[in-house]
Order: structure tokens, then C-alpha cells, then sequence
């Protein structure tokens, strides 16, 4: 890409409106590895014998800290904004050991949330309260 200045104005490939309209080329998209599939699957089996034959609120705060390592595992590379990924992931400890002592549904409802806030910042995000519907409805990135 050649770019100059002339005159206090960028001329060159940057200031081309015709090149700048082209569409970049599309990147195949992402696979899965066998550890991602692996930790997901293993995700689904921890919900379902904790939530649905748990003992209370207990088997919530194994479920929440269970998928917590489970997609930490699974996350594959390194994210840019550790400060998110521990702050959140102190927080999801912190609920589930409340739930341990004293559950309730407001706080079920709560460790859901942060869990969702957790992998938007494994994808390395700032998990933004407004934001988290937004970011957990998109896809995953294609890094």
C-alpha cells in the first residue's frame, strides 16, 4: 500500500475511494479443536448432574465454579484484558461460596449473570453491564 502526503493531504492507496469500497477478502471460518468440543460437552454433563440432581443450592455453586475452569480450560489463546478475567472470576468464587452458605434465587440469578460476564472477558472484552446482552448474543470472534 503506497501512501504520501502532498500539500498537508494523504494521496495514495488510503484516500482511493474505489479501493477502499472493494470488500476484504473472507477468512475461512474458525474450527473448533477437540479440547473447545471437549470442555463444552463436559459444561452441559456438570449442569445437568449438579443443577437437576444436586443437592440445593450447593450443586449451583459446584455448576457455577465447575464451568468457570471448564471454559477457562477451553478458551483457546491468551486475552488481552486480564484484569476483567480475574476481577470476574473472583466475583463468580465470591457468589459461590454464598450460595454455599446461604443460597437463594436473586443469587442463582447473579452467579448466571457473571458466568456470561466471564467468557466475554475470556474473549477479551470489558464485560460492560449494558453491553452483556449485546455481547452474549453475537458470535464468537474469529481470531
Amino acid at each position: 500500500m503506497e501512501v504520501a502526503t502532498h500539500g498537508g493531504r494523504t494521496v495514495g492507496a488510503a484516500s482511493n475511494p474505489r479501493q477502499a469500497s472493494k470488500p476484504e477478502a473472507a477468512r475461512p471460518p474458525r474450527t473448533l479443536t477437540l479440547r473447545e468440543v471437549f470442555c463444552m460437552v463436559a459444561v452441559v454433563v456438570l449442569a445437568d448432574l449438579t443443577v437437576y440432581r444436586g443437592a440445593g443450592f450447593a450443586g449451583i455453586a459446584a455448576m457455577v465454579v465447575g464451568a468457570m475452569a471448564l471454559l477457562w480450560i477451553g478458551k483457546r489463546g491468551a486475552s488481552q484484558q486480564q484484569v476483567y478475567r480475574w476481577v470476574v472470576a473472583a466475583l463468580l468464587i465470591a457468589s459461590a461460596l454464598k450460595l454455599l452458605w446461604e443460597g437463594s434465587l436473586l443469587l442463582s440469578l447473579f452467579a448466571g449473570f457473571l458466568l456470561t460476564a466471564f467468557v466475554v472477558a475470556l474473549e477479551g472484552r470489558a464485560p460492560y453491564i449494558l453491553n452483556m446482552p449485546v455481547r452474549s448474543a453475537k458470535t464468537p470472534s474469529r481470531d
